[in-house]
């Protein structure tokens, strides 16, 4: 959990930066708000959540909603983020952190409500999906 937090942060400072949004030097630095939901996980203490082994976050952060991660299930996937009334079809983009299936088993869903969002996901010359991405993906 701790990595996929550090994951998130990691995320938000690349879009921007610090967390804070300065214009110009000479402006005042006005912060950025960022919301993070967790969507998927074994440890939510929401009763509305279900619960299972994986991980998802619904970021909004700079005007951008973002998916990190999608979670082991697409049913459950569905079913947390119409508990938290976050609507995937209207998402900027989503991050996969890496090709686990805890981590990447709800993209089923993700690409029936929102086929053509654009997924960030990262090389990588191991794991359990194989040493490339298909040029397709």
């Amino acid at each position: 959990m701790r990595w996929c937090v550090l994951s998130v942060s990691a995320a938000l400072f690349a879009l921007g930066g610090s967390g804070t949004r300065s214009d110009s030097p000479s402006r005042s630095v006005d912060r950025v708000r960022a919301q993070i939901t967790v969507l998927y996980d074994a440890f939510s203490n929401d009763s509305a959540m279900q619960k299972d082994w994986g991980y998802a976050a619904f970021v909004e952060y700079g005007g951008k909603r973002i998916l990190f991660d999608t979670g082991n299930n697409p049913d459950i996937l569905a079913q947390n983020a119409k508990a938290k009334g976050i609507d995937l079809s209207k998402l900027d983009f989503a991050v996969m952190s890496h090709r686990h299936g805890d981590h990447m088993g709800g993209l089923v869903y993700l690409l029936r409500v929102n086929p053509k969002v654009m997924i960030y996901a990262p090389k990588e010359g191991f794991g359990v999906y194989g040493a490339e991405l298909p040029s397709t993906f």
